[in-house]
């Protein structure tokens, strides 16, 4: 996922090395990225790592009012807007953002001065121009409780991956042409790797485009399970940039499927490849060995990946690229290990569309950060105001996973939901408490969870609760808060 200049230098000559200059995967230190994380971790977002999140919170004083309001104006900046690749199937990822390219962007830039002329024109100018001049007042902060701490560290590590340049070519080409990807040899993927100082605890990586983000803890050892998350998110970025014709073909298969599980498995297909690719076969080739540890901190992604490896094992050892039985097998697989996997509730809401009153930007983060603390969800939209007409459009028509947050207007909104969805109406018949979740199958047979909570503050509960239930229960639908 997510610097002086003299160590910078010695950096950039690193990479001139002859041993990376023709690598597929490029690692450095970008100043502008570990900013941009640096800032996103201070503020709460939950796409980075935990353990970052609480050396932060020890090494810089809560009563700083100045870093605390460098904080609050960068957590109020809007960088993402989306668009759509409508000439994909709806099932894979057809929405891409702003913030990729902001990402992106900096990734790319050695410099501050770089990053802001390498991104005019992607946010509106009075919001580009404050999210430079808030890394620039973080900078000192960053470089007192982060970068001092790791520079050594990161140096010796940024070598390490270095070695690793021959061995990720040869990983690149043979996972290229199992995914039957369109990414071309001439263009690298860039490593922006980021410092936590610390020596142990839970890291992140994200992709974007040939752009992927990658955490190191200073007291790492193990280059070659960094390396595995390397090859991970290059795997998703391969998946990602299949050309639209083999994208449908393979959405075909999972969609024409009579299994039950096939929706769930597809859904999960994603991130279970890139694990049993990076994670397993990745892993083992720099390592020399198998990493017999979990590979990924979720049970069903993390026993997908190991059900699917012995079949990626097959396919690659043979060059064969991915096909349709490769997913036929990859259905079945799932179904057998996880026979319960439709009634999860945590394997439920990673496909969602969620619904709110919370139309502010703020609003709708502090709703995702409370989802994020109990459920992972990698597909979800959301739609707001609840009653809005495509609002009502989507609870009639989506196929996904139906989540309604009613924390406002609450009489209102469930008369209006009846109308769509009647079985509401009798689960709820002689409904006492104000507050409770009610989680059932619609005649379509989709599942939906209707939260009623008097205000926001009881949303925590809420989702602890179905944490809790672990899963959907037709014969008790109604879970009541108070």
């Amino acid at each position: 996922m997510r610097l002086k200049v003299v160590v910078l230098s010695v950096f950039l000559a690193l990479l001139q090395h002859p041993a990376s200059a023709q690598s597929i995967v490029r690692f450095h230190v970008s100043r502008p990225y570990s900013l941009l994380s640096f800032l996103e971790v201070a503020g709460g977002l939950q796409n980075h790592s935990v353990t970052f999140r609480q050396y932060l919170d020890t090494a810089i004083s809560k009563t700083d009012t100045v870093f605390n309001n460098i904080v609050s104006d960068f957590s109020r900046l809007i960088l993402t807007y989306y668009f759509r690749r409508d000439e994909y199937p709806s099932n894979r990822r057809q929405t891409r953002s702003t913030y990729d390219l902001i990402v992106i962007a900096a990734v790319r830039s050695r410099s501050m001065a770089e990053f802001r002329a390498n991104t005019i024109g992607i946010l509106p100018n009075s919001t580009h121009q404050q999210l430079y001049e808030l890394l620039v007042k973080a900078a000192p902060y960053y470089e007192r409780v982060v970068w001092q701490k790791s520079a050594k560290a990161v140096k010796q590590q940024m070598g390490g991956f270095i070695r690793y340049a021959g061995k990720s070519n040869e990983l690149f080409r043979a996972f290229r042409t199992f995914y039957r990807s369109s990414w071309p040899d001439d263009i690298p993927f860039e490593v922006a790797v980021f410092p936590i100082p610390v020596t142990q605890g839970n890291t992140t990586a994200t992709p974007h485009a040939n752009s992927l983000c990658v955490s190191v803890l200073t007291g790492q050892k193990n280059l070659a399970g960094t390396m595995g998350v390397v090859m991970h998110e290059l795997c998703h970025v391969l998946y990602d940039e299949q050309t639209s014709d083999v994208q449908f073909e393979l959405d075909e298969v999972f969609t024409k499927s009579k299994s039950p599980y096939a929706a769930i498995a597809y859904s999960f297909f994603d991130e279970a490849m890139a694990t049993a690719l990076g994670n397993g076969w990745a892993y083992e080739q720099f390592s020399g060995k198998p990493d017999t540890t979990a590979w990924y901190n979720n049970e069903y992604i993390d026993g997908f990946a190991h059900a699917l490896y012995p079949l990626v094992r097959e396919y690659l050892g043979a060059g064969r690229a991915i096909d349709s039985f490769f997913v036929e097998r990859a259905i079945d697989l799932f179904a057998k290990n996880y026979p319960r996997a439709l009634a999860d509730y945590s394997i439920l809401l990673n496909n969602m569309v969620l619904y709110s009153d919370s139309e502010g930007r703020i609003e709708r983060e502090a709703l995702k950060n409370e989802l994020g603390k109990y459920f992972q969800s990698s597909r979800y939209n959301l739609s707001s105001p609840i009653l809005h007409e495509y609002s009502l459009q989507y609870i009639k028509t989506s196929k996904s996973l139906q989540l309604i947050v009613i924390d406002r207007n609450q009489d209102t909104t469930i008369s209006e939901l009846k109308k769509i969805l009647p079985e509401l109406e009798p689960i709820l018949k002689g409904q006492q408490a104000q507050n409770y979740i009610a989680a059932f199958y619609d005649q379509a047979n989709r599942p939906v969870i209707v939260i009623r909570v008097a205000d926001g503050r009881m949303l925590d509960k809420a989702f602890s609760r179905l944490k809790e239930r672990r899963y959907l229960d037709v014969n008790m639908p109604v879970i009541p808060l108070d």
